[in-house]
């Protein structure tokens, strides 16, 4: 039996220096094969341009497909999420 150590070297900062572990030579996206040779997979960043409306979000979703996007990329948060509450105020 074989068995190879994963070595994952982090920075002081908590930052991936270094490892021994190698990216998959492609990945598969529902039907979709990525990696080297194979078709660019576009990803459309709509983030939180919808405004949190519904029919925002399906408008800019129809326009990435009429641009030829393979998916989209959606944020749904809030400014208040964001920030750290004041534990002192």
């Amino acid at each position: 039996m074989f068995i190879q150590e994963k070595l994952v070297i982090l920075s002081t900062k908590g930052r991936l220096a270094g490892s021994n572990l190698r990216m998959a030579e492609s990945v598969n996206i529902g039907k979709r094969v990525v990696g080297e040779g194979k078709p660019v997979f576009i990803i459309a960043e709509i983030s939180a341009n919808h405004g949190q409306d519904f029919d925002r979000a399906v408008e800019l979703v129809r326009k990435a497909k009429e641009c030829c996007a393979d998916a989209v990329k959606f944020q749904a948060y809030t400014p208040d999420t964001l920030t750290i509450k004041n534990i002192f105020a």
